[in-house]
């Protein structure tokens, strides 16, 4: 296939990867050629996590939506949606990691957690469900309506999908996550010939498991093959889809569903409150 994107050439690597950001010697590669074709307001916000990387950032989307629940009940809302929040945070908190902060500020892998692997993939699933909970109090709100765009989507990363540790196609090299304007992040991956370009609201993740505008990868460094899945699976509205790497994890997850029954808390309380916002706004509210 000939790429019909066009170079603009407006980044430098600097400019374009976020200084946070891991690779490894595939995603450099990636990064390198799609670099040229991307405008001076797209970067690179995700590239290589291994494994062990994988169970951190489960802590980091877990301090970040807590943060966000946080924040949420101090806005000007109705009771019901700030209890709502409250009774999300405190399911969310009956999982806290060793340390409890520290992961939003540092790079990747530090702090390092005191739990074992066990404890991070039950924490992982209390999260997965908080986010879900999250979202749809968020869009019961309505306080996303109207918010300016940036703001907005540090709002959507919140509750953004996050794969089972140890599952997520960030460890092939191939996986990107692109931050900017998604319409045009979309466009101009597609035509650079992506595998899979998936929307997550805050960013996109993009994978390039095919290659890079016609040019395969390098022999060098192929990624291994993985199952091929469903490019979506709709669980919500169109910024809150299930994603294939997702959809890989809870494939698994429905083979040991009554063990993670157990770690997706989110019930009592929270349940009664969401219950509330059914009655008020109807089944399909969210």
């Amino acid at each position: 296939m000939v790429t019909t994107a066009k170079q603009v050439n407006e980044h430098t690597r600097q400019s374009f990867v976020r200084r946070k950001v891991v690779t490894d010697p595939l995603s450099d590669y990636v990064i390198d050629a799609i670099m040229p074709y991307y405008p001076k307001s797209v970067q690179v916000i995700g590239a290589f996590v291994d494994a062990s990387n994988q169970y951190w950032k489960t802590n980091w989307h877990w301090e970040f939506l807590l943060n966000r629940l946080k924040l949420f009940q101090t806005m000007d809302i109705e009771k019901k949606y700030r209890d709502c929040a409250k009774a999300i945070e405190s399911v969310l908190t009956k999982s806290t990691p060793n340390p409890a902060a520290g992961y939003l500020k540092s790079a990747m892998g530090i702090p390092k957690d005191k739990s074992s692997r066990a404890e991070i993939t039950k924490r992982w699933a209390v999260v997965r469900q908080s986010k879900k909970d999250f979202r749809r109090v968020l869009n019961g709100s309505k306080v996303l309506d109207g918010m300016e765009v940036k703001t907005k989507k540090t709002w959507l990363l919140s509750v953004a999908p996050i794969a089972r540790p140890g599952r997520s196609k960030h460890s092939t090299g191939y996986a990107i996550d692109l931050y900017g304007k998604n319409a045009e992040i979309i466009e101009i991956s597609k035509k650079l010939g992506a595998s899979l370009v998936y929307p997550e609201g805050s960013h996109v993740h993009v994978e390039f498991a095919k290659g890079v505008a016609g040019k395969p990868l390098p022999s060098a460094h192929k990624a291994p093959t993985l199952e091929v899945v469903p490019q979506s699976i709709v669980y919500g509205d169109d910024m809150c889809m299930m994603s294939p790497y997702e959809y890989a994890a809870l494939k698994e997850d429905a083979r040991n569903a009554p063990a993670l029954d157990n770690f997706s808390e989110t019930g009592g309380v929270l349940r009664s409150l969401v219950n509330i916002l059914d009655d008020t706004l109807g089944e399909d509210w969210w």
